[in-house]
């Protein structure tokens, strides 16, 4: 233990450069070879020691994890300690990260690994937190628990679950595109008649702390349910279970199981995907088209012809948003809307010829509305001087807000084909009959699925082209929304709309029972 320590001491090159350091914790070392405490306080007055210094080098970090990974056979609470702050300063460290999660395991051993795994992650930057978010993923999938299996009792059931229990509504008060999309998901399964239930289970299991009231959650679900008018026949067969613990999931899983998945870890749920993948029969749904990971399940349900295979399934959501009468629109205003960073993102992707091109329509007098970044003065900075000198009023930003109150003066809306989401903007757009305009080489498969193939654009060029076709001729517009809203519509029927999912739910009950 001793000649160990000093090795990781002497090699240490954050102490090399702290000679005096360096022989003090050398000579504690040896004078308290015979004292494991006295040794564990040494390390740990000079930790605190250094955490009040401003030194946070590389260096200094792989300090900390040899010295972590060095106490693990004597001490995990000291070892978790000194991972932490490693990880702290180093979040995208892989080795630092298996290893915090492993001591946390060890240390809050009383407590189920999956709440002791929520409680590190909500401790933690989660945006900084793709790397350990990665590492619980894994773990939470590999899970162990008792579970039942699937029978022939259960083939009218289908369980979703989803690891997020957020309120149903967004800060504006509208039911938010994330409840939808995980909606959608219920109403298409309830649409076949051979499912009787529905259960949308909650797991949590990304939270440490418990939801203040379950009740209310589950109020504000069966009320937004109500608001999008979903008909009564699909809407008593879906019921929302919200879990108190996500260990609690394997006594509430019966019939095929969807279990929804996203880019982003922490909103996806993990717990016991290999367990239930064994004794039940499985589809991975997702909240965005990027998601392609098809382990442990059946069938993957994509939003994108290009990626469908034996083991991918196309599924088509439906919208929720009836179509309403056609205004007449005096504006010229062209609106693009995206949520978080992504607004800042397609300007940082911008090239001149597509300032080129729409320096051709503010010539015309159109403006462009740009929504949903909460620091709107730091993105003129990613315009071109050029546009800014002659088109600045034509530019225009908005932070987040009330797109029901924008959409009715709007002309078109336009989505860029380098940032990924918009489906459900796209949705709410096209019940106003505004006229989409999208790109059929876009990243954005659930603003592409949504429309008439024909009316998916190779260019910005073309794009504009036809702006400025319909302002030299209003009819080529009319007839451009209308085709648009007789393609639509079809996906507003929501007892009749066409998803492809009880297909395939179909499709993964047989497949169970060739494995099984």
């Amino acid at each position: 233990m001793i000649e160990k320590l000093k090795n990781i001491i002497k090699s240490s090159v954050f102490l090399s450069k702290r000679q005096f350091e360096l022989e003090f914790i050398i000579r504690a070392i040896e004078v308290s070879s015979d004292n494991e405490d006295y040794l564990k306080m040494t390390i740990m007055v000079m930790f605190e020691l250094w955490e009040e210094m401003d030194d946070r080098t590389p260096e200094y970090v792989e300090l900390l994890r040899d010295l972590a990974i060095f106490f693990e056979l004597y001490d995990k609470n000291i070892s978790l300690k000194l991972m932490f702050e490693a990880y702290k300063l180093r979040p995208t460290g892989p080795v630092i990260c298996k290893k915090l999660v492993k001591y946390n395991d060890e240390v809050k051993s009383n407590m189920h690994h999956i709440i002791s795994r929520a409680s590190l992650f909500q401790s933690v930057n989660s945006k900084s937190a793709k790397q350990l978010s990665r590492v619980i993923a894994e773990k939470n999938a590999n899970c162990s628990c008792q579970i039942a299996s699937y029978d022939e009792l259960q083939q009218n059931m289908v369980t979703i679950i989803s690891a997020v229990a957020e309120n149903p509504y967004s800060s504006l008060g509208k039911i938010s595109a994330h409840f939808q999309c995980l909606l959608g998901y219920a109403v298409s399964a309830a649409a076949s008649e051979k499912i009787k239930h529905v259960q949308v289970v909650f797991t949590r299991e990304w939270q440490g702390s418990p939801l203040l009231s379950i009740s209310l959650f589950e109020s504000r679900c069966a009320s937004a349910v109500n608001i999008l008018n979903i008909p009564n026949e699909i809407k008593r067969k879906i019921k929302f279970t919200i879990l108190s613990s996500a260990d609690h999931l394997p006594s509430v899983v019966s019939g095929v199981v969807i279990k929804l998945k996203s880019t982003a870890e922490h909103h996806s749920s993990y717990i016991y995907d290999k367990i239930i993948y064994d004794n039940y029969p499985v589809l991975f749904g997702a909240y965005n088209s990027e998601y392609l990971n098809d382990d442990n399940c059946d069938y993957l349900l994509v939003r994108n012809n290009s990626d469908t295979s034996e083991c991918r399934k196309l599924y088509i959501q439906p919208s929720f948003y009836p179509i309403k009468p056609l205004t007449n629109h005096l504006s010229k205003n062209i609106l693009t809307a995206y949520g978080g960073e992504r607004v800042k993102l397609m300007l940082m992707s911008l090239d001149d010829e597509f300032w080129n091109q729409m320096e051709k329509i503010f010539k015309r007098g159109y403006k462009w509305l740009l929504v949903g970044f909460n620091n709107t003065k730091e993105l003129h900075s990613f315009i071109p001087k050029r546009i800014l000198k002659k088109y600045k009023e034509n530019v225009v930003f908005y932070e987040y807000l009330d797109l029901d109150l924008l959409l009715p003066d709007i002309y078109a809306m336009i989505f860029s084909p380098f940032i990924y989401g918009g489906g459900g903007t796209a949705k709410l757009a096209a019940s106003y009959q505004v006229p989409i305009i999208a790109q059929k080489d876009s990243k954005s498969s659930d603003v592409n699925l949504f429309l008439p193939n024909e009316q998916l654009f190779k260019s910005i060029k073309e794009k504009v082209d036809t702006l400025i076709s319909w302002d030299d001729d209003s009819t080529l517009r009319t007839r451009y929304v209308s085709r648009q809203t007789v393609f639509i519509n079809k996906k507003t029927i929501l007892d009749k709309h066409d998803s492809n999912l009880p297909e395939v739910i179909e499709m993964a009950k047989n497949k169970y029972q060739l494995r099984s």
